[in-house]
């Protein structure tokens, strides 16, 4: 249960650091308004979604195909143990099953939501 804390949150670390190199000089521009020049325009944040979708594109489908293939491998390496190794081999392969299911909807429904919902469709390609 604490390894998947931990790799969530370190998941979670990566996407944001992700996230905020994409906002990179142009998103932090002064509006003039005697401010110190940290306000984030909304261009910024429709180019960060475009790179939202477009990771969703490029890496939702390939890891969901990567979890199947693994649970197909772990659920037959489980058969060659005892009984008590087969059983957690099964529950391992489930688990897997399910985490590619649901890459697979949202590497279906991902992008439809992200454009449906922030209007970013001019992305670049």
């Amino acid at each position: 249960m604490k390894i998947n804390m931990l790799f969530a949150m370190m998941f979670i670390a990566l996407l944001m650091m992700n996230v905020w190199s994409d906002l990179g000089d142009g998103a932090l521009v002064d509006d003039d308004d005697g401010g110190d020049g940290d306000d984030i325009t909304f261009g910024s944040l429709r180019n960060v979604l475009c790179e939202v979708k477009k990771g969703i594109e490029e890496l939702l489908g390939p890891i969901a195909f990567l979890l199947v293939v693994m649970a197909a491998v772990i659920y037959a390496g489980g058969q060659l143990g005892d009984a008590q190794l087969r059983a957690k081999a099964q529950g391992w392969a489930v688990g897997a099953l399910v985490g590619a299911i649901i890459a697979f909807v949202l590497y279906a429904v991902g992008p439809t939501i992200i454009t449906k919902m922030f209007g970013a469709t001019d992305c670049p390609p």
